[in-house]
């Protein structure tokens, strides 16, 4: 319930401020970063309450932008190829399958921690691509 209500309230914020300095780059960096950390202490934490609603929420609040910020470098790769979008679109969502598919073994094997850190790998990758990416692509 916390992740689509973040998504809606502050996506627009974020995206909207990345807007405003020029930043897109970079604050889309951070917020991958942030929401890799946050997500790896909401794991770490023991059994206190007010710091794993607190570590959720940090976490919804920076991972609100992703998608948008991920569709915005799609669309600036793709130049004036947009017609492909809903084919990349598709093959997202047969990732984001075939990842859920993958935690659920890795859990399986070899517990509850695996997917965590196998999740927290795929992150810093991602944050290594999004590092990559040209300035004037967004």
């Amino acid at each position: 319930m916390i992740f689509p209500i973040c998504i809606a309230v502050v996506s627009p914020l974020i995206t909207g401020f990345a807007d405003a300095c020029g930043k897109h780059k970079e604050i889309f960096l951070v917020t991958q970063l942030l929401s890799t950390a946050f997500a790896v202490a909401l794991f770490l934490v023991g059994g206190q309450v007010w710091l794993i609603f607190a570590l959720l929420f940090s976490w919804a609040f920076s991972d609100a932008a992703m998608t948008a910020f991920t569709d915005s470098a799609l669309l600036g790769l793709m130049g004036d190829k947009k017609g492909g979008y809903g084919q990349m679109r598709c093959f997202g969502s047969l990732g984001y399958a075939t990842t859920v598919f993958l935690s659920g073994q890795l859990q399986a094997s070899f517990g509850w921690a695996a997917p965590f850190y196998g999740m927290s790998l795929l992150s810093l990758t991602y944050a290594g691509i999004i590092s990559t990416l040209p300035h004037d692509l967004f």
